[in-house]
C-alpha cells in the first residue's frame, strides 16, 4: 500500500511539474509590436520611427551612433 501510494504521489508531480512548464511557456511569448534591433542602423530606425505601444528587442552588442 505504501508503495503504490508514493507511486501515485510521484507520477502527481510529475504531472504538475510539467503542467506548470507547460502553461508557463505558453504565456511567454513576444509582444504583437515587436521591432528586433541587431545594428546601430536598425536602432537609428527604431528611434527615428518609433511607434506607440512599441517593443524593441535588442541583441547584445554595442550600438555607435554617430
Amino acid at each position: 500500500m505504501k508503495k503504490a501510494l508514493s507511486t501515485l504521489l510521484a507520477a502527481v508531480l510529475v504531472l504538475s511539474v510539467f503542467t506548470t512548464v507547460f502553461t508557463v511557456s505558453a504565456f511567454a511569448q513576444e509582444p504583437e509590436n515587436v521591432k528586433v534591433i541587431t545594428n546601430a542602423d536598425d536602432l537609428a530606425d527604431a528611434i527615428a520611427n518609433q511607434t506607440a505601444n512599441e517593443t524593441w528587442k535588442l541583441a547584445e552588442g554595442t550600438y555607435n551612433l554617430t
